[in-house]
């Protein structure tokens, strides 16, 4: 009898994962005949429209099918595993795939660089959705107060998935660029179109902070920094001491804001300025020395010439920080003072506002700045999932704990 319940058990199993492999099979058919690029959810209201009627129809098959072999099939452990499996398989491969524009047509044709708004993510995540769903109404009948933790952990993971991909349509992302001596921007773009917003903002000042130049050997007759060379590269601060190539280099002084004058590089704070040294480089058979500069977008770059093939530079100063103060509008006459930074959004009425670039010929004395506005209406909905996820296991913890006492 054993070994004819494992079997059974493995014959479970196996159709599951069967089936989930289909399911992928079908949504990469989908993606690679379809010409349009995306999922076949459409935006508001319309996937709202499709998430309600796929409630009611999990609420309509539990209620007059709930007894038949095909739901106790979708509501069991194999299927609940084997979808799972599925999802986490996509995820992995997002890991693994880069999620942009690919040169492989194949890859590009079956939206393996876009698995999250794929229809093979769609189509899978429907039918856990359709299971998930017939497991969390079926605890709930008839009530039990045991039964609640296990409901706040199921529909809290459901709602997250039904958001990522019911909400992945109306995730908006656009770029807007603010000049700073421009008027407030209520304009942005995506790849096609541009668009007017509810919000603008105007660019105050922008700011850039910049690790100290490096020095690097360059080969004279090709532009090239030499490869063999390339782990000796170091910052040039002053009075740092370098050993490259058999030359014993001294950086005597360095500025990193800084022009030429005359003979020399003089501390120079406006536009244009450029980071500069003045290296003292030894070999056991000459002594060159002399000014190097990384050179701006007003003034180029000088280089100390050691011997017939190499030469000594100042690469341009890498930047360590950079950020816009800006003043946000909106459409109802609100305006804030804001700091924008890398990796340090602003939020303001709904937009979250990320420091995207600048203008990187001018480096530090950009006159632009251009931000990424992203609006994204269904992440509340992803927070309230998750937050009833947590307050299950809470739940279930202080219950099992109650049972013990």
């Amino acid at each position: 009898m054993k070994e004819i319940k494992n079997i059974n058990s493995n014959n479970r199993y196996s159709r599951a994962f069967i089936f989930s492999f289909v399911l992928i099979l079908a949504g990469a058919f989908c993606d690679y005949f379809s010409n349009s690029s995306g999922t076949l959810i459409p935006p508001a209201p319309y996937n709202i429209y499709i998430l309600l009627s796929l409630v009611t129809f999990i609420v309509f098959l539990h209620l007059f099918y709930g007894n038949t072999r095909l739901i106790h099939w979708l509501s069991s452990v194999p299927v609940a595993i084997s979808s799972i499996a599925a999802i986490l398989l996509l995820v992995i491969l997002m890991g693994f795939i880069p999620q942009s524009e690919s040169s492989n047509t194949i890859i590009n044709r079956l939206s393996l660089n876009d698995l999250k708004n794929s229809n093979i993510l769609a189509i899978n995540a429907f039918f856990i959705l359709i299971s998930l769903g017939l497991v969390t109404i079926k605890r709930l009948t008839p009530f039990s107060f045991k039964n609640i933790g296990f409901f706040m952990n199921h529909f809290g993971v459901w709602l997250v998935i039904a958001a990522a991909i019911f909400g992945s349509t109306d995730i908006v992302k656009l770029r807007l660029t603010a000049y700073e001596e421009g008027n407030p921007e209520w304009r942005a773009q995506n790849n096609i179109h541009i668009f007017e917003l509810p919000i603008a903002i105007k660019l105050n000042d922008f700011g850039i902070e910049e690790y100290a130049p490096k020095l690097a050997f360059i080969d004279v007759h090709k532009g090239e920094i030499i490869e063999e060379y390339r782990s000796s590269i170091a910052p040039a601060d002053s009075g740092s001491v370098h050993n490259i190539s058999g030359w014993n280099i001294t950086i005597e002084q360095m500025m990193q804001q800084s022009v030429r004058f005359s003979d020399k590089y003089v501390p120079f704070f406006s536009k244009g300025a450029c980071a500069s040294a003045y290296a003292k480089c030894i070999s056991e058979t000459d002594t060159v020395e002399g000014w190097i500069s990384a050179g701006s977008y007003l003034h180029g770059s000088e280089y100390l010439q050691l011997d017939h093939c190499n030469a000594l530079v100042l690469l341009k100063p890498e930047p360590a920080r950079y950020y816009s103060e800006v003043k946000l509008f909106a459409q109802d006459g609100t305006t804030e003072n804001r700091l924008i930074e890398v990796n340090k959004p602003v939020k303001f009425k709904g937009w979250n506002i990320y420091q995207l670039s600048y203008d990187e010929t001018k480096g530090r004395w950009s006159d632009y700045s251009v931000f990424e506005l992203v609006k994204d209406p269904w992440l509340p909905v992803v927070y309230i999932g998750l937050f009833m996820v947590l307050a299950g296991a809470v739940y279930l913890f202080s219950f099992a704990n109650r049972k013990r006492l």
